[in-house]
């Protein structure tokens, strides 16, 4: 297994961080932040940056909540002044003395807070990147549009955390192409993380499949997907509520290279090290759960503009209680081409992206909200890798009619701050490239941030970061804030 650096120094110590006293309390911290996710041993990296995007200081926590053993653990507290990035490192591969959780021993993240911040799950495992933005929303019923089984390849996850004080009964159902259901069910106490390692379930058979997470009470569900043979792999939330009839996925592409860099998505540069990679491909997979064949309309657009590329409409159904899907190398664009791609369907439907490049792999489920407040606890930059080994992208997109008005902040360490504004007009995707931005750039020859992104009307934002010396890369969507709606209400034709 690869093992690498930590690249975020600057949490050694955490300037500010109080003695580890539970602040807990409604009362004391009421804003909630859940990721099911995480796992750690001396070859794992694990941070969880933290940014504060409000005008005053906010008091936080940090707490593990293991599957087994003692519950719970408070893994820091402490104080992030205004509009700054902070956060914790749980493990560095280089001082696993530091680590803050009980090695091998699955739990979940919990991010308490006097106000609302952003956080994100950085993980670096398998020789691949994981990196996720927590939530603060629960539902009894999560999606998964991507599974797969392999013994040979693969190691897919699906966990959840149950946030309530009693337990809960999770069903997760497997969908197939044609149409079979596998069942697996599992009963999980107050406040644990639990979860299935498929390919240990023998009643999932080897192969595609979709994912339906249902629960007897409202929890948070997530999937991780390793590729133990190439080390690519993503982890990604599931979409809430089982699905939507209209959606959009800000950032897929395809490029036929054979990248043998470390990395991928757009970045470029680097040098060979030896490691063997394997050939890139783009999916668009589509789990439908319903009881009448879903007819899915996928609209290809081009970055920046919005403007449509050639023959840039697909039609798929998608048998009921199925998962389908298209191949982006099979659709004959250029391979130079970026774009994203807005689905409508008749019934509601599951859409996840996987992104596989040279030697990693970023996995998105799709957006189907839109709001007028995006952010992101994670955000790093090189100024002399930038554009070649680091790169980062905020792509946004406006799904109405009317230019919208987009305000970017990156949010340094120092409580220093960099902004960009940028007009979006109708069906526009904008990429604000972190790496090609000159006044951060002059910020520092290394520098860790989180993004805020606000605008005049809902749009979606995401983030896509790489880094070829880690040898990965994550896609993610922000949390959403201000006005939130559902995407289809006011997405125009």
């Amino acid at each position: 297994m690869r093992t690498y650096p930590c690249p975020h120094d600057e949490f050694h110590p955490l300037e500010g961080l109080e003695a580890r006293c539970l602040m807990s309390g409604a009362d004391v911290l009421p804003f909630t932040l859940y990721y099911p996710e995480g796992y750690a041993h001396a070859a794992i990296n694990e941070f969880v940056p933290i940014t504060n995007t409000n005008a005053s200081e906010v008091r936080y926590e940090v707490l593990a909540r293991y599957e087994v053993g003692d519950r719970d653990h408070v893994l820091a507290s402490g104080v992030i002044p205004v509009n700054t990035r902070g956060g914790i490192t749980i493990n560095s591969s280089g001082n696993p003395a530091g680590m803050l959780v009980r090695p091998d021993t699955p739990y979940a993240l919990i991010v308490r807070s006097s106000a609302p911040v952003a956080a994100t799950l950085s993980h670096y495992d398998f020789g691949t990147a994981i990196g996720e933005s927590f939530t603060d929303h629960l539902d009894d019923v999560w999606t998964f549009g991507e599974g797969y089984k392999d013994h040979n390849w693969t190691r897919d996850f699906v966990v959840f955390y149950n946030p309530t004080d009693d337990n809960v009964t999770v069903t997760l159902t497997a969908y197939t192409g044609n149409g079979s259901t596998i069942q697996l069910t599992k009963d999980v106490g107050a406040q644990r993380r639990g979860g299935w390692n498929l390919d240990a379930e023998a009643g999932v058979p080897a192969g595609v499949f979709g994912v339906r997470v249902h629960a007897s009470a409202p929890i948070v569900a997530a999937l991780s997907h390793y590729e133990i043979v190439t080390q690519r792999g993503f982890g990604t939330l599931g979409t809430a509520g089982g699905g939507a009839t209209a959606g959009v996925v800000t950032a897929i592409e395809f490029d036929d290279t054979i990248d043998d860099h470390g990395g991928g998505g757009g970045g470029g540069g680097g040098s060979d090290d030896g490691t063997p990679t394997y050939p890139a491909n783009s999916y668009l997979t589509v789990l439908n759960t319903t009881a009448q064949t879903a007819t899915v309309t996928f609209t290809f657009l081009a970055r920046e503009d919005g403007v449509p590329l050639s023959n840039n409409v697909r039609t798929i159904t998608v048998l009921p209680q199925s998962r389908g899907g298209v191949s982006i190398r099979d659709l004959g664009f250029p391979l130079d081409d970026r774009f994203g791609v807005v689905y409508r369907a008749d019934v509601p439907v599951t859409v996840t992206a996987a992104v596989y490049e040279g030697r990693d792999a970023t996995g998105e489920e799709a957006a189907t909200i839109a709001a007028t407040s995006w952010t992101f606890g994670e955000g790093f930059m090189s100024r002399l890798r930038a554009g070649t080994d680091v790169t980062e992208d905020i792509y946004l997109f406006n799904p109405s009619g009317q230019t919208v008005t987009v305000t970017v902040d990156f949010l340094f360490s120092n409580g220093q701050a960099v902004q960009v504004t940028k007009p979006l007009d109708r069906l526009e995707i904008e990429d604000v490239k972190a790496h090609a931005t000159q006044a951060l750039l002059d910020m520092g020859p290394d520098v860790f941030y989180g993004v805020r992104v606000t605008a005049s009307s809902p749009i979606v934002a995401s983030m896509e970061h790489w880094d070829h010396s880690l040898g990965g890369g994550f896609a993610t969507l922000g949390i959403a804030g201000g006005t939130i709606v559902n995407l289809g209400d006011i997405l125009v034709g």
